[in-house]
């Protein structure tokens, strides 16, 4: 499949910005491209029509929606609280499908992102410390069928916090985002397949190609053992064990999404110095900027989450702006 607008249009145009007073958390595209959910902290999940820009439904969720996800059959959306619960709704209707279920794992804990596995069958829940003190955060998951959870939370090395989880294409494993460091893991065995800690510093999220042979990590701020190593997006080689290329940032990096052909993968960052604000497309192979949104300044919004629509359309990013928050 050649895709020549994934691979060599740099010429992004913004389509459309909606606007609040929340920040959106959140964002992602329906399997179809045609909708979008959000999840603010006003405590809602909205679902908006691409085109129309119109928002279809809504539901107010527990307190302060950390991550939202659509199945891959697209049949429902998953939500993830502030208040240690998660939720999975009926996209048709956004109406509860087990009620309130709870992801707990003891104190000063938070949901830091959920997603769907491959075939719609499991929500991977990446729990975290919220602060210094607190239970060591885990990944459980859920059964879409009943809301219970399968087997027990996955936590190879006594992590303090998982950022972010993402299936492996084919659905076998699962690559865990920790705080230095990540891992994969085989679902039904739970055995740890790869454990790498090379990260100087939290890995904020992670995403694995269409492919599944490279995982893109994007990496926080760690003061000073970050030194002159910087802030990346860093490109991981799953079939060789390498690394190709990372990409320096002078701020935190936040969110990343492949393009939906995996030539190229979307990095957004937080807001602080030049780079703050933006959101950077890379080629996959090369790490070659192929284009950069958003305008340079030291206190531009953050962007918390990026997305690629399944037709490679649209750049999907939601947006902390300051008070004025964006998707």
């Amino acid at each position: 499949f050649n895709d020549g607008w994934t691979t060599s249009n740099p010429n992004f145009q913004n389509d459309f910005t909606t606007s609040s007073s929340s920040d959106y958390n959140s964002v992602d595209f329906s399997p179809d491209g045609k909708m979008i959910v959000t999840g603010a902290d006003d405590d809602y999940v909205r679902i908006w029509n691409v085109t129309t820009h119109v928002n279809l439904r809504s539901v107010q969720g527990g307190d302060d929606i950390r991550a939202v996800a659509f199945s891959n059959d697209g049949m429902y959306v998953a939500a993830g609280m502030d208040d240690d619960t998660i939720d999975i709704y009926y996209a048709s209707n956004l109406t509860s499908v087990h009620g309130s279920i709870s992801v707990d794992v003891g104190s000063g804990d938070q949901v830091n992102s959920v997603e769907f596995s491959p075939d719609s069958s499991l929500v991977a829940v990446a729990i975290g410390r919220s602060g210094n003190g607190g239970t060591n955060g885990e990944v459980k998951l859920i059964k879409v069928s009943d809301g219970l959870q399968l087997g027990n939370g996955i936590n190879p090395n006594g992590e303090d916090r998982f950022y972010d989880a993402a299936f492996s294409p084919n659905g076998q494993f699962i690559a865990l985002a920790g705080n230095g460091d990540f891992f994969i893991v085989n679902i039904t065995s739970r055995a740890t397949i790869t454990s790498i800690g090379d990260p100087q510093a939290s890995v904020n999220a992670i995403a694995w190609s269409p492919d599944g042979n490279m995982l893109a990590l994007c990496e926080g701020w760690g003061g000073q053992q970050s030194g002159s190593r910087g802030v990346r997006l860093t490109m991981y080689n799953y079939v060789t064990g390498t690394s190709p290329w990372y990409h320096k940032t002078t701020t935190s990096c936040l969110s990343t999404e492949f393009s939906p052909d995996g030539r190229q993968v979307a990095a957004g960052v937080q807001w602080y110095s030049t780079d703050g604000g933006k959101t950077f497309v890379l080629d996959t192979n090369t790490g070659a900027v192929r284009a950069t949104l958003g305008s340079s300044c030291n206190t531009c919004p953050e962007i918390n989450d990026v997305e690629w629509s399944s037709n490679a359309q649209y750049i999907l990013t939601g947006v902390t702006n300051n008070g004025n928050s964006n998707a």
